[in-house]
């Protein structure tokens, strides 16, 4: 089983590999589960055999059915605040951020309780991707005001690399405003594929929460890299300590919480143990790569909590294929 999809720029590839156009060489045999049973699950789902893997997983305790909300989400935060408190790693896996969203405040909650995260905040600007087409992104329709535009080459009126400009409206049916430190110019759709577009929300940060990195980035001599998950060490209203190092609080910042993620967002992560949440809200999202790619995060323990075990069943086994003309 493969895991998701790279993004679509990478379907040529992937044709030229399926038509044996492109040699390619893979791994085939699985060392991160520690615990053979849970090895031999993760073998079966990424061969495709999603039904028995799921079945394996189940008669191992894994799987667990938990109606009520409120007490699947309670479970949740005592199953990773046990396993921090034992210094084991632990991440939470969903298909969808709001889920994801919800689960995290109820956790970090629980953290501040057991005095794992300072009370003390600072609030800071994030920025969350829109993610749109070619063809959306090139269409005004799809611009508000309060978005944010940034660049990441040079684009035609003089538009910087790096450079982040605020929509603040739209003049005729094709033309959008942008503002940047008082100056106002309009944005060159033709060249959306040089930009990307936010929108602008708001989180609360305390020493001792987990952040998750969105977008590579430098800050003098550091990098930072999509995906990345780091700890808030220090924080103070115009900057934050993540481990070592500062970053400025310098404009909208790229990072999200960190202590819930979507399967697309855990890959590559290895932690002791993993904690899934599917419930039935969810299921539009859940397929096999969904599945196979949470469940393989862990090297000790794994947990998967859902409101119905059976109608699950039958969503992991969906195919995730993606069509390409």
């Amino acid at each position: 089983m493969p895991p998701h999809h790279s993004v679509e720029r990478g379907d040529a590839l992937r044709i030229l590999e399926k038509s044996a156009l492109v040699a390619s060489a893979a791994l085939t045999k699985i060392f991160r589960q520690q615990v053979p049973t849970l090895r031999a699950a993760i073998e079966d789902l990424s061969q495709g055999k999603t039904e028995e893997g799921f079945d394996k997983l189940d008669q191992f305790g894994v799987m667990r059915e938990i109606e009520d909300t409120d007490e699947r989400i309670k479970a949740i935060c005592d199953l990773h605040i046990g396993a921090l408190k034992e210094k084991q790693s632990s991440l939470i896996v969903v298909p969808t951020h709001g889920e994801g969203r919800r689960i995290a405040a109820a956790v970090r909650n629980e953290l501040r309780h057991h005095g794992l995260v300072e009370e003390a905040e600072h609030t800071f600007t994030r920025l969350e991707k829109i993610n749109l087409t070619k063809a959306q992104h090139e269409d005004a329709i799809n611009y508000r005001p309060g978005h944010v535009v940034e660049f990441h080459r040079r684009a035609a009126g003089g538009f910087k690399s790096g450079e982040q400009w605020r929509v603040i409206g739209s003049q005729g049916r094709r033309e959008i405003v942008v503002e940047r430190n008082g100056e106002r110019r309009f944005l060159p759709l033709a060249q959306a594929g040089k930009f990307s577009l936010f929108q602008v929300e708001s989180i609360a940060l305390s020493v001792g929460d987990t952040i998750r990195i969105t977008k590579n980035f430098r800050v003098g001599g550091t990098r930072f890299h999509n995906n990345e998950l780091h700890t808030v060490t220090a924080v103070e209203a115009g900057k934050i300590t993540l481990d070592s190092h500062e970053l400025p609080n310098r404009g909208a910042l790229h990072l999200d919480q960190g202590i819930v993620v979507t399967s697309h967002a855990s890959q590559g992560k290895t932690v002791a143990q993993v904690i899934v949440s599917v419930p039935v809200e969810s299921f539009s999202q859940a397929n096999e790569a969904q599945f196979y790619v949470s469940m393989s995060r862990a090297r000790k323990a794994m947990h998967l909590l859902t409101d119905s075990k059976v109608a699950l069943r039958e969503a992991v086994t969906r195919k995730s294929a993606r069509l390409s003309p």
